[in-house]
């Protein structure tokens, strides 16, 4: 399978995790206390991915087709299964929460297949298990190496990673920060290491 297919792919994944973290708007109600707001506040919006709806399934899976290109197309890769399968037994919990006036932080343990290690395992081991296939044709090896990915992804196990997140108090509501510290403390909790 060529480079610029494998780029794609990840290019992919990575927009996926990107919708996450910029559909997460963690909002709270007053009468409760700031950490009582924020932990109902992560509760609401994390079971986006603990509990999607089809919409948001939907909305995940095109955002992983428009980072892959026709990749999914040419793989035989049905976005949506792809997504459903990255995020069976996602989970999460919620630790210290600590509150310095109209910021915060929380401290997060994401459990979650990680996409990295996953994607490096089958990288590793596909070319030599494609050649040993006899494929006579590049559609066949493609049909082969979507078929082994989506095989990689559904037997994974989900991993526990600890993280932090920010959050910013706007009046008596507090918001998940759009930082690139939330957006690399989701990667590293559902993608891992990506390395190359």
């Amino acid at each position: 399978m060529g480079i610029l297919k494998t780029k794609k792919l990840w290019i992919a994944l990575i927009a996926l995790v990107a919708a996450l973290a910029m559909s997460f708007t963690l909002v709270g109600c007053g009468g409760e206390s700031d950490e009582e707001l924020i932990t109902k506040a992560i509760d609401e919006e994390m079971s986006i991915i603990v509990e999607p709806d089809d919409e948001t399934i939907q909305m995940l899976a095109d955002e992983a087709t428009s980072g892959a290109g026709s990749t999914f197309e040419t793989m035989g890769i049905d976005s949506a299964e792809l997504v459903k399968s990255w995020i069976d037994g996602f989970g999460y919990t919620i630790g210290e929460i600590t509150v310095d006036g109209d910021k915060a932080t929380a401290e997060m343990n994401i459990t979650s297949k990680q996409l990295g290690p996953i994607m490096m395992d089958w990288q590793a081991s596909f070319q030599e298990d494609a050649i040993s296939q006899g494929f006579t044709s590049m559609d066949e090896i493609y049909a082969y190496a979507g078929q082994t990915i989506m095989e990689e992804i559904n037997g994974a196990s989900p991993i526990e990673t600890a993280v932090t997140v920010e959050l910013t108090k706007d009046g008596n509501n507090w918001v998940f920060d759009q930082s690139s510290a939330n957006q690399t403390a989701l990667m590293d909790a559902m993608i891992g290491d990506y390395s190359f």
